[in-house]
């Protein structure tokens, strides 16, 4: 193995850098995807978020070769190739964002504990407070309700509120990205404190600020690794609901409003 190709099997010892905000940053990431797909009429798959990492790597393996003069130059400058080398780079790097994104994988948590090798015991990675605004969408005696295609819990449409945008304000944005509707945000219902461990034993902590709200027409899908389904009112206090603590607000009728908190250690949420 080159000396100077990092290893991240060793040990590094470095000081925490400044975090960066991987959701807002995927959020972005993904608007711009998602316009670009439209416009050339792309289905966004899991599949083909990854295929797309391994064609962008493999352009960039050919600028690279080309830089070095290993590879034809095309007419191109030493300048130009640098900078489709540097292109290349972002491209392979926001296609893997794009794919993290898709699966909700933590990032700053992975290569915490991938590259970094930092040790919870002795640099403890605490958790973010995640603000999400979630939508109380009814149709009579249902209620719409959303899953991820790879989980088999239910969660109420909604999504995180970007640094700058009013609650209000994302929780719009989120439906029609979801949706493919316009939404109508009615009262706040109230607010559900949730801390949970992923998978991976990562602690996060969110809240949910819970808004009343109505769509425009019929709601569809617009996110290939979310469904949405109409959930009948009898059947919410047994459905696998999380936060679970929504079901109270739920099936109950909060005059004097409502706070919870949902914080057991084992517990997982979307």
């Amino acid at each position: 193995m080159r000396s100077d190709v990092p290893n991240p099997d060793q040990q590094l010892s470095c000081d925490r850098p400044a975090e960066i905000n991987w959701f807002a940053l995927g959020e972005d990431l993904d608007a711009v995807s998602r316009r670009y797909a439209q416009q050339h009429g792309i289905r966004r798959t899991p599949e083909w978020f990854a295929m797309k990492i391994a064609e962008e790597a493999g352009e960039l393996m050919q600028q690279f070769l080309a830089e070095s003069g290993q590879g034809r130059s095309r007419g191109k400058s030493p300048a130009e190739l640098s900078n489709s080398v540097d292109e290349e780079i972002a491209d392979v790097i926001c296609h893997a964002l794009l794919l993290a994104h898709q699966r909700g994988t933590d990032v700053q948590a992975v290569i915490d504990r991938k590259w970094l090798r930092r040790n919870d015991t002795h640099d403890p990675v605490h958790a973010s407070t995640e603000l999400i605004a979630r939508a109380i969408i009814r149709s009579g005696d249902r209620l719409l309700v959303a899953r991820e295609r790879t989980k088999p819990h239910v969660f109420l449409p909604g999504g995180h509120v970007k640094d700058g945008e009013s609650v209000e304000d994302a929780l719009v944005r989120e439906l029609a990205e979801e949706l493919g509707t316009t939404a109508t945000v009615g009262n706040f219902i109230g607010a559900v404190e949730h801390r949970y461990s992923d998978d991976a034993a990562h602690t996060h902590h969110e809240l949910n600020l819970i808004f009343a709200a109505e769509v425009s027409g019929e709601p569809h899908s617009q996110e290939e690794h979310l469904e949405f389904a109409w959930l009948p009112m009898d059947q919410v206090a047994a459905a696998d609901l999380r936060p679970s603590a929504l079901k109270e607000v739920i099936v109950g009728d909060p005059s004097n409003g409502f706070w919870r908190k949902s914080t057991p250690p084992h517990a997982k949420s979307s």
